[in-house]
Formats: C-alpha cells, structure tokens, sequence
C-alpha cells in the first residue's frame, strides 16, 4: 500500500496495510505522518515482532480504534517490549497475571534465567488539564494552543503512575514500571530531575521507604529519530528500597545502567 503525503509517497508493509485498512483513525496522521517513511518502517518492523509471537490478533483491536490515545498506548507497548527483546531479554510470556484480578503487559526472561513482571502506563497531556479547563473543552482541542500558559509538573506525573500501577505488583516476583509519556514537556527532557522529585526526595519520594516496596524500579521510555533512524532511550531508576523477592535482578539493572539518584 501506498500513502500520499504532499510530494512524498509512503510505502506501508503487508501487516502495516492490515493495520491501515480496518482502521477507524486517519492514515494521513499515522503512519504517514511527520516522519514519513521511517514511521512507516517501524510500524512494520513492530508488527511484524508482534506476529512472530503471535499477539499481533490480540493488539490489531487496539490498533484499528478510533482512539488515538489506545492506538498510541498500544505502540507504546510494542516499542517496549520490542526494546527488551533486542537488548536480549526474552518476553516469556504475554498479559500475565498480577495480583487480585489484574494484568500486566508482558514477562521478561533475562539471561541468567530471573523472570520480571512489567506493567506500562501511558501519561497523556490531558492528566495535566485542569478541572475547570476540562469542562471548558480544553481536552477536544490540540496539544499545544498558542499563547497558553502551563504549569509543569512531571515529577507528580510519574508519582501518579507508580500509584496506579502498584496494585498489580505481587511481592513474590520481580516488578517493573515503564512510563511512556506524550505530557506537554516530554519526560526526557530534565528526567533526572522529575525522577529525583518523583523517587528520591527524602520523606517524599516513592522510593525512600517500604511503602512501594513491591515495586523494583522505573523506567521512562521513549522514541527518537532522526535523520531516517528511529531508536529507543529507557533511564532506568531502582528502588533501594525493594522486597528482595521484588528488587530487578543485577543483570537487568546493569544492561540498562539502572541508577539511584541522589537526593540533593
């Protein structure tokens, strides 16, 4: 299939076209848009990922709605669980239990054998809208609206999806929250400082007592391209602080330079 975006034209692979043909959403913004081409390669390479092991039924739903904000939430989890699965950690198993009557994302498998529950939450620019802007209609219009002033405020963001994610984790495996954001000043940009309010701040910080003892570590993701190439960045911050039977095994934190940040 091809997609016409001005004088450029975008070629989509066979599971890309799947995804593009039983869509509810407007092809003209994803994947033709604003990157072109390299959206459209990794789309594929991603679905193709999912197919090979065997999810790509399960997310073609989530692809196809007419909510931007599922669709994107659903990319997000394949760029993720893609991510680990080239840096050599297994996903073992998909939608695996968590606790009560929860789910998580995915099971990594690392190398040496440790097996890690991981959940991903997705923070939308809406969360950060206030009440009376919401009842105004704040959240139908754009992102970004010339001339608005904005209060920034990541690091209760982050500390909002350790809160809603915590009641999945169990105490007897290893957890890990990866945090994707599309907020109005994007979670790589200062996020040692978001993380070090969020995670550290003593008295304050999610990880400076037991209370989130459940919880191994964090991750913030997210997506880059440049010049035709599109890659992945994931700083990773580790809970001091965690259960042994919940802390992220020494090969994990390692491969992805997991951290403890100073408090100052």
């Amino acid at each position: 299939m091809h997609l016409h975006r001005g004088d450029e034209v975008v070629t989509l692979g066979s599971l890309t076209s799947t995804v593009v043909d039983g869509a509810e959403w407007c092809a003209e913004t994803y994947p033709a848009w604003p990157e072109w081409q390299p959206v459209a390669d990794e789309a594929e390479r991603l679905f193709a990922f999912a197919e090979s092991r065997g999810v790509f039924e399960m997310y073609l739903p989530k692809l196809i709605t007419g909510q931007s904000r599922q669709r994107d939430a659903a990319l997000g989890e394949l760029r993720v669980a893609f991510y680990f699965h080239r840096n050599d950690f297994r996903i073992a198993e998909w939608c695996p239990s968590g606790e009560g009557s929860t789910k998580g994302e995915f099971t990594l498998e690392c190398p040496t054998g440790e097996a890690i529950f991981v959940e991903v939450k997705t923070l939308g620019w809406e969360s950060e809208v206030s009440q009376e802007a919401r009842v105004a209609g704040r959240t139908t219009q754009p992102k970004y609206v010339s001339g608005e002033g904005l209060v920034i405020a990541n690091d209760q963001a982050l500390k909002s999806a350790v809160e809603r994610a915590y009641p999945k984790f169990s105490s007897s495996r290893r957890n890990l929250l990866v945090v994707l954001d599309d907020l109005f000043l994007p979670m790589r940009y200062l996020t040692d400082t978001w993380a070090r309010a969020a995670l550290y701040r003593p008295s304050q910080g999610k990880f400076t007592t037991t209370s989130h003892q459940r919880l191994g570590g964090v991750g913030c993701f997210w997506r880059n391209e440049f010049r035709g190439e599109v890659w992945y960045d994931m700083p990773l911050f580790v809970n001091p602080n965690a259960l042994p039977s919940c802390a992220l095994p020494d090969v994990f934190a390692l491969a992805f330079h997991g951290r403890v940040l100073t408090a100052g």
